[in-house]
């Protein structure tokens, strides 16, 4: 949808979580996952719910002939199946499919906790602070309600894959068992969510584990091919277009906040300008230029840097209405003083009692704004901020 994204549904998660731990509280989190979700819509009960929500003619048509009378063939060898006419399912690679299922999917938050529930796509999470046993049975209602609407919508829950999480700073978690029907949810201690995972500690070590060996696989592959490529300027566009991306999605969320951690991502970029100076400065140039000289020289900032700006570019989308997350907008407490009498930051940063919550994605963004908060300005555009913090 036009400004959410990923990034905001994890933010929203995680900004309930970690208040939440800093009081005591435990956090079960229920990922469910649906069976061929975009295969089995319904095409009647689609179109009842378009027109029930005011689509008319000659859009409503013009839907109906995309859906329905839509052949399908198997080929074996040469040979063709009988066409088979579906009646469900909207087409995979379209543009309006996803939109489609969004409209189709949304009313079940009927029958959802108004601050209980995220979705993205066809990924529904169910979640819950536990302050007594009451609070196992509604989480559990709020299963069941789901389950209820999709079995009277043509959707199936794949029980196999729907698990439990369990966010909780202590280690008596309570371990309660939610259940689908007669089947009884697993428990992970683990989990991607969104392209990011979470681990019930919230320390974000596999996370970071994993993009680094992805990152340095990309980078090995670019190394082989380094022999084949004379212009270090394509070197510069294969790591932007390969490697920088694997090191930076979600990063508002994950950021580390520790030094040794810091070292280990900031390693991926620092091997590639070694391979990209050398490349342009012949292969026998020495001494090396140290780091930060080689990501001048090359036109990079350091991931930390981008890092830290990419915070403050979500604050900033935040208080601009670039990005639509009233929950997130609500969090962010803005320094009003009754009369002026220093330079004050802009965000009243919220305290927190534990090392852990410190590291709320949330509170750390605020950080990062307010030490960049001289360069920011509600006339400008969230591209000017951008160029302002490269510059």
């Amino acid at each position: 949808m036009p400004r959410r994204s990923t990034v905001t549904n994890l933010m929203t998660l995680l900004s309930m979580v970690y208040p939440n731990l800093d009081s005591g509280r435990q956090v079960d989190v229920i990922y469910t996952d649906l069976k061929a979700a975009f295969d089995s819509l319904p095409h009647g009960l689609l179109l009842a719910k378009l027109e029930r929500l005011g689509v008319g003619e000659p859009l409503y048509s013009w839907i109906r002939s995309f859906l329905f009378r839509r052949s399908y063939s198997v080929r074996v060898e040469g040979a063709f199946s009988e066409p088979y006419f579906g009646v469900s399912g909207v087409p995979q690679g379209s543009i309006l499919s996803p939109l489609l299922f969004s409209l189709f999917l949304n009313d079940c938050v009927s029958v959802l906790p108004p601050k209980g529930h995220l979705l993205y796509a066809d990924d529904v999470k169910l979640f819950f602070p536990m302050s007594s046993p009451s609070d196992f049975t509604l989480l559990q209602n709020s299963l069941n309600g789901f389950s209820d609407w999709c079995s009277s919508n043509g959707l199936t829950l794949c029980t196999s894959k729907c698990c439990v999480m369990s966010f909780c700073r202590s280690a008596g978690v309570i371990h309660h068992n939610y259940s689908l029907g007669s089947v009884v949810l697993s428990r992970v201690s683990a989990i991607v969510d969104l392209g990011v995972r979470l681990d019930s500690s919230l320390s974000f070590c596999v996370q970071i584990d994993e993009v680094v060996a992805r990152a340095n696989s990309t980078l090995g592959l670019i190394a082989r091919l380094a022999p084949e490529v004379r212009d270090p300027r394509c070197l510069m566009a294969l790591y932007r277009c390969w490697v920088r991306p694997i090191l930076e999605y979600a990063a508002v969320v994950w950021t580390p906040a520790g030094v040794t951690a810091w070292g280990r991502l900031e390693g991926v970029q620092r091997r590639f300008t070694r391979l990209a100076v050398r490349r342009l400065l012949g292969y026998n140039a020495s001494p090396r230029p140290p780091y930060e000289s080689r990501c001048q020289l090359l036109g990079l900032s350091t991931l930390q840097s981008r890092h830290r700006n990419a915070q403050a570019i979500f604050i900033a989308q935040l208080l601009l209405h670039h990005t639509d997350a009233p929950d997130l907008l609500s969090l962010i407490p803005l320094y009003v003083p009754s009369h002026s009498l220093r330079v004050r930051p802009p965000l009243l940063l919220p305290t927190r009692r534990t090392r852990l919550t410190q590291n709320d994605p949330l509170i750390r963004a605020m950080s990062a704004f307010n030490g960049l908060s001289h360069l920011f300005d509600y006339h400008v555009s969230i591209p000017s901020f951008r160029l302002r913090l490269i510059t």
